[in-house]
């Protein structure tokens, strides 16, 4: 049985120049250090991929960019008009006594995405 399924994302406001700017940061937890002076300037445009084994900083650098976590040195800068959204891979956030159409609606019958409302029920079907 072969199916299509589509998927809406809305295009993003114009990014400016400087996306992410990280300035020599190091991170350790207890004697192991995971991340040490990395700096990097993430350009509009840049397509990004972060490769490591497990354990390696991965996931503390991405807590990092998006806040979640501080670096013990150096600096995280994001472009004014940024906005990061993801959903994190241990899916904390999400709340295990609501059904996917309660979670991603909000109990609403109609989102708004980008710039287009859409009817949940029918979003989550997709």
């Amino acid at each position: 049985r072969q199916e299509t399924t589509e998927l809406f994302i809305p295009t993003g406001e114009r990014l400016g120049d400087k996306v992410i700017e990280i300035n020599g940061i190091t991170k350790s937890f207890d004697d192991k250090c995971l991340i040490d002076d990395f700096s990097a300037l993430i350009p509009r445009g840049a397509i990004v991929g972060i490769i490591g084994g497990n354990g390696a900083g991965k996931s503390t650098l991405f807590k990092m960019i998006t806040g979640n976590e501080e670096p013990d040195e150096g600096s995280i800068e994001l472009g004014p008009t940024v906005k990061i959204a993801y959903t994190d891979q241990s899916r904390a956030s999400l709340d295990g006594k609501k059904t996917v159409w309660e979670e991603i609606s909000d109990s609403q019958d109609i989102i708004k995405i980008g710039k287009h409302e859409i009817a949940t029920r029918a979003y989550v079907g997709r």
